[in-house]
């Protein structure tokens, strides 16, 4: 009788496992779709061109919607340095409609930041994952700017690089009414400086 007790349980126990990973990785697929990824090439000189970042609030699956229906994530901002010499520079999030987070390599326990500070060896790439959550803002099927990713070079103070991001809603109908967004400066000191880059 113990046995068998001791079965089931273990059984259930199996059950509950399986069904919790593929949950998990369901999700996390769905999710993955619905992340933006970005490349800036910067050399020291000029300022790189970048492409937009669109993000329609409207394309999510669901699991996005129940869990994490406000948020949204550029899961690779990457920053190439392809000058001959290291780069100190500085990502800000600039004018963005909400405070937003930036993070490179594992999150830690510091505050939060809009800005990130650091260096970028020659030929090396750097890593941003750009977050903000959107509650309480509306938008319609016109896309509208939430804000601007722009990476400065310490040194020199030059603009090395400028990506605009973009939010919409393809399921609202153009004339309906738009609440407004007042874009909002995000200021805020990184508190670590450091070196943090992938090939």
């Amino acid at each position: 009788m113990f046995i068998k007790k001791s079965y089931l349980s273990s059984l259930m126990l199996l059950i509950v496992g399986i069904s919790f990973a593929l949950g998990f990785g369901y999700y996390k697929n769905a999710v993955a779709k619905e992340q933006a990824a970005a490349t800036v090439a910067i050399n020291g000189e000029s300022i790189a061109a970048t492409q937009s970042i669109v993000f329609d609030i409207a394309d999510q699956g669901m699991p996005k919607k129940w869990l994490q229906p406000n948020q949204i994530l550029i899961a690779s901002y990457l920053i190439k340095n392809e000058s001959k010499n290291p780069l100190a520079i500085q990502v800000e999030a600039v004018d963005f409609v909400k405070q937003v987070v930036l993070e490179v390599g594992s999150p830690d326990i510091k505050k939060p930041s809009a800005i990130y500070m650091g260096t970028v060896e020659s030929g090396k790439t750097l890593r941003v994952k750009v977050k903000m959550d959107l509650a309480d803002q509306h938008f319609s099927q016109t896309k509208q700017q939430i804000g601007v990713l722009q990476i400065v070079d310490i040194q020199t103070g030059a603009l090395l690089g400028n990506t605009s991001v973009y939010a919409m809603n393809s399921s609202q109908s153009l004339d309906q009414d738009q609440k407004s967004v007042t874009p909002s400066t995000v200021h805020e000191t990184h508190e670590s400086h450091g070196s943090h880059e992938e090939k």
